[in-house]
């Protein structure tokens, strides 16, 4: 009965091949415009979605906890983190703060501009977010540059600054002053000379010089959260915001000639810098196999006639894939992207069989109808069955709960049945219009292939002889591979290692992940209020996995009573100085040209006198830097104005926001702005908390280790670091009930 079904389907396909050799001008026709309408509709209405965690089955547990958390607090979504980072704290803090002024006056194209570091609140109540420690230290320092700050008040230019400097250097002499107290601000001076004689001037950060002189990474980096509106019908949704943040970047002279560096990451630009580069690199894989696959075509078949009619074939069946993967699933993910490249491996095989069939049928001397016929019922039925099968492999990831494959199967699957019924159709039309001739001769190049002598010749019955042996030295062989190689075997769950590391947005987060503190890999957990948050925080500190919690009761700074007692003390002797009223006593070049002339000589002395001691080398760079500065200044006309605006152009900013640090008052959680409340607690309550890990997640044992802790005492986490876990498991699951459905 099989057989007699089987002889059935051939003599069907003979007669449905026959059909389309009579009716091969209409059928190509009516193909090319079902060609031109499916890429149409492809174009304008085929999406990419690049999110890792759609392509997980939103049904699965820990999705529905991740959609929640998602839908709760909106505003967490869809964002670009601007990365401000300068050569000095200085420069950071100036360079952050204009950019976020501009963005914030695109009220079109941002709902919002966070920048925590430049908000009124965060600027007025800074100093409480200090630890007593430091706090008390920070106190000290500004006690001694009192004098300074009072006299720069009074008078802010080189007169005031150098003279305070030569009244400190007389009292070195003196032996009434510490030298070590001035060995950092003589080392900034001369690095301020030093790198404008060098062509590359830089403000001098006063910021520093407060600080101690101690300047982590943190003090050289800033961030800006801002969230766009994005273009959904786009394939750059984002475009416009980032155009506009660059174009922002040129016009305020934020680039690394003036010490500034401002990168772009965050989810929605690494989702989009990635779509450009899967469609591009699609684009390019598309067109190489097609590439490659013309030339095994012309290598194997050796006619123009056959290449061209198989390609033309192959042409529009991809085209008409693309038309049905839009109508039966409408987007590709990262992983579906690659149908094309399936169906042009996998199509072509169909339609070098069938041509295969047709020549030799063609070289026995049959008609061009005989050889179409013969080659429907000759290889019709292997190119179903091949169909089929394949079909039947790739449907068989549609069950499974990744949809990224899920996605894939239903596409390919499809496509196999496409390439069947394109190369029953449009390559016997083709060749129809294209016969091949009985006495056609071969391509040169494919006779040349023909004659070349791969090496000796088994012989005959060789393989049937010694199938047995064969066969079992092949699954011995096998089996000895599989035991050895498979167990090294690790499955990369992290999409980070997928996207492309030379991108700007990738490169910006592989540098955040390297600090617990700035890492993406952070898990969040949904607490019913503040206090349950604050319980729960105090619970996972206590592990040896995780660095901080920070819910939003942690943005109420601690011992704030006796904070705002040393903040008073500061502005009790700090005040008077900064509110000094400045004096109208003008100074010019020649002016400024003897105060430097008048540092110079008294530092020489200085040198010269035992008390020097740990001044001598910070004052012997200074007197190089400023006999350098002088003869510039001679040879190349430099103005001493230029060095003025160097040395106190940060002052002035940095005075303004520590008067207004002594506004500080105590707060509550009422009292912090508005866009970090969003960020941390719901309409409804609800609070967050996020969890930071005390180790970089650069692998995914440190990853697990990090999850599986956190989870044990909140089962409810969500975030990166638990879908990556999760959705690892979802996929080696998906491919095992895959291949189990398959069989």
């Amino acid at each position: 009965m099989i057989k007699a079904f089987g002889d059935i389907y051939l003599r069907f396909l003979a007669c449905w091949v026959d059909t389309a050799r009579k009716a091969a001008v209409p059928i190509l026709l009516v193909a090319t415009l079902a060609t031109g309408a499916s890429l149409f509709y492809t174009v304008k209405h085929l999406g990419i979605n690049t999110s890792t965690s759609d392509m997980l089955s939103s049904e699965l547990p820990f999705r529905k906890l991740y959609d929640e958390y998602r839908r709760t607090f909106p505003n967490l979504r869809n964002n670009i983190t601007i990365v401000v980072e300068g050569e000095t704290p200085d420069i950071t803090e100036d360079a952050a703060a204009a950019l976020a002024v501009w963005l914030k006056t695109e009220i079109e194209e941002f709902k919002f501009v966070f920048d925590p570091a430049s908000d009124p609140f965060f600027i007025t109540n800074g100093l409480l977010f200090l630890d007593e420690d430091e706090l008390a230290d920070l106190s000290d320092r500004l006690a001694d540059a009192q004098p300074l700050l009072a006299a720069l008040a009074e008078d802010m230019n080189l007169r005031g600054f150098f003279g305070v400097l030569n009244d400190a250097i007389d009292e070195v002499a003196k032996g009434d002053e510490d030298p070590s107290r001035l060995i950092r601000i003589f080392h900034n001076i001369s690095e301020t000379i030093e790198k404008q004689q060098d062509g590359t001037p830089r403000p001098m950060s006063w910021r520093k010089m407060m600080m101690g002189g101690e300047v982590e990474q943190d003090d050289l980096r800033r961030f800006i959260l801002v969230k766009p509106t994005l273009d959904e019908s786009s394939l750059q949704p984002a475009r416009k915001a980032v155009d506009i943040i660059r174009a922002a970047s040129r016009e305020l002279d934020l680039d690394p000639e003036n010490g500034v560096q401002v990168r772009l990451t965050g989810g929605v630009v690494l989702s989009q810098e990635e779509m450009m580069s899967v469609t591009e690199w699609a684009s390019v894989a598309g067109v190489l196999a097609l590439i490659l696959v013309g030339v095994l075509v012309i290598i194997g078949l050796g006619s123009l006639r056959l290449t061209a009619a198989t390609l033309i074939t192959l042409v529009m069946g991809l085209v008409w894939t693309g038309g049905y993967a839009t109508f039966a699933v409408g987007r590709l993910n990262l992983i579906s992207v690659a149908f094309a490249v399936l169906f042009i491996g996998i199509g072509v095989d169909f339609g070098i069989q069938f041509c295969l069939r047709y020549r030799e049928a063609i070289g026995r001397g049959q008609s061009h109808e005989e050889a179409l016929r013969e080659s429907a019922s000759g290889v019709g039925g292997a190119l179903t069955l091949v169909a089929i099968a394949a079909a039947i492999g790739f449907f068989s990831f549609v069950p499974t709960a990744y949809l990224g494959l899920s996605e894939l199967g239903i596409i390919s699957g499809g496509s196999m049945m496409i390439a069947l019924f394109a190369n029953l159709t449009v390559l016997p039309a083709c060749l129809t219009l294209m016969p091949l001739e009985h006495q056609e001769g071969m391509l040169p190049a494919w006779q040349g292939w023909r004659k070349i002598k791969w090496g000796p010749k088994p012989a005959p019955g060789f393989l049937l002889r010694h199938a047995t042996g064969i066969s079992i030295w092949a699954l011995a062989l096998g089996v000895a591979a599989a035991v050895t190689y498979l167990p090294r075997l690790q499955f990369d769950f992290d999409p980070m290692n997928l996207k492309d590391p030379t991108t700007e947005s990738v490169q910006t987060a592989l540098d955040l992940m390297k600090d617990s503190e700035t890492s993406f890999y952070t898990i969040q957990i949904l607490a019913d209020n503040v206090e349950e948050a604050q319980n729960l925080g105090q619970r996972l500190e206590a592990l040896p996995l995780v660095d901080h919690t920070e819910g939003l009761a942690d943005f109420v700074p601690q011992n704030q009573e006796d904070k705002l007692l040393m903040i008073d003390d500061m502005a009790l002797f700090l005040w008077p100085a900064l509110e000094a009223s400045p004096l109208d006593k003008p100074l010019d070049n020649d002016g400024r040209r003897k105060v430097l002339s008048e540092l110079k000589v008294n530092l020489e002395r200085l040198i010269e006198t035992p008390l020097v001691g740990v001044l001598d080398a910070p004052a012997r760079r200074l007197v190089n830097a400023l006999t350098r500065f002088e003869e510039s200044s001679q040879e190349n006309g430099q103005s001493p104005e230029d060095l003025e605006v160097l040395l106190l152009f940060s002052l002035p900013e940095r005075l303004k926001k520590l008067q207004q640090s002594f506004n500080a008052r105590e707060i509550t959680v009422e009292d912090l702005p508005e866009l970090l409340r969003q960020r941390k607690i719901a309409a409804d309550g609800r609070t967050l908390v996020e969890v930071f890990p005390s180790e970089a997640l650069t692998s995914n044992d440190a990853l697990k280790r990090f999850v599986t802790a956190v989870r044990r005492v909140a089962p409810n986490a969500t975030e990166d670091p638990v879908i990556l876990l999760e959705g690892g498991d979802a996929v080696t699951t998906a491919f095992r009930q895959a291949g189990i459905f398959s069989l």
